[in-house]
């Protein structure tokens, strides 16, 4: 595809096209939970394709959820069945922690 021609073709339309985020609404479509649709990547690209049927967006988008980073280099995560996850607390405290950071390895946590 022709990424300059798709977006002087999006520019010159009549009518503008939203491109909405909704990743978490497709929950109730599939009958699953928060937890559920965050801890599966074939969930995740299932209500992608749910939701971008039903709406005539732009694009269709795929959440997310920066929990997933912290995860990886050692945060506390808090996770419920109908909430999105949440940050815990802090791992560093000054500049000098986070320069001794050491880059997770991909499969670490839910990466």
């Amino acid at each position: 595809m022709n990424m300059n021609a798709w977006l002087q073709g999006l520019i010159s339309a009549p009518v503008n096209k939203p491109m909405p985020v909704l990743s978490f609404p497709s929950i109730s479509l599939m009958g699953i939970t928060v937890r559920e649709l965050i801890s599966s990547s074939d969930l995740q690209a299932k209500g992608m394709k749910l939701i971008a049927d039903r709406v005539d967006s732009l694009a269709s988008v795929s959440m997310m959820d920066l929990s997933v980073e912290a995860e990886a280099f050692g945060s506390q995560i808090r996770f419920s069945e109908d909430e999105v996850p949440t940050v815990i607390g802090r791992i560093l405290n000054d500049e000098d922690e986070a320069r001794a950071l050491e880059v997770p390895p991909v499969g670490k946590g839910r990466t």
